[in-house]
């Protein structure tokens, strides 16, 4: 591992994931919706996800897409903190070549959990995670097999809390 001052960028990441899943803990109520870090009742039945864990998965799944170039941010307020987690971790290299092919492929979903087990957290939960993100992204029409067809009115369909998403 590449250390720089404040540590390896993985000792670097964990610590901040640290600190955002105490700030999350204080105030769950942001974690109730139908967005990346957050969860709604029916995804919480359906992939059996309590509300407490969704602070660190949001987080730990919020700086592997950065990681692996999905999503354009700054992991920890650093913008060279996602390259550095890249020369220092095979499994970051491996999901930014997964994640250029096919997000959908169960080999990305792989290389998630073990990058999430980095951060504590169970295979079970990291994979139930991920494909509850991955149905939410393809419900919003973020990601689209060959085939599909939602018609002309698809992403202008909103769903509440209080209704199944699907």
């Amino acid at each position: 591992m590449t250390t720089t001052p404040g540590g390896s960028a993985l000792e670097r990441l964990q610590a901040h994931i640290e600190a955002e899943v105490a700030a999350g803990l204080t105030n769950l109520d942001r974690y109730r919706g139908n967005h990346l870090a957050a969860i709604t009742p029916f995804e919480q039945e359906v992939f059996h996800i309590e509300m407490h864990d969704i602070p660190r998965l949001g987080a730990a799944y919020w700086a592997w897409e950065v990681a692996c170039g999905i999503i354009h941010d700054k992991l920890a307020g650093d913008p060279d903190l996602a390259n550095a987690l890249a020369a220092e971790l095979e499994i970051v290299q491996q999901g930014r070549t997964l994640s250029a092919k096919d997000r959908s492929h169960t080999d990305f979903a792989e290389a998630w959990t073990a990058f999430a087990k980095l951060f504590g957290i169970p295979y079970r939960l990291a994979f139930a995670f991920f494909w509850k993100n991955y149905f939410m992204d393809v419900r919003l029409g973020h990601i689209l097999h060959e085939g599909d067809y939602h018609g002309p009115d698809f992403m202008a369909v909103a769903h509440t809390e209080d209704e199944p998403p699907f």
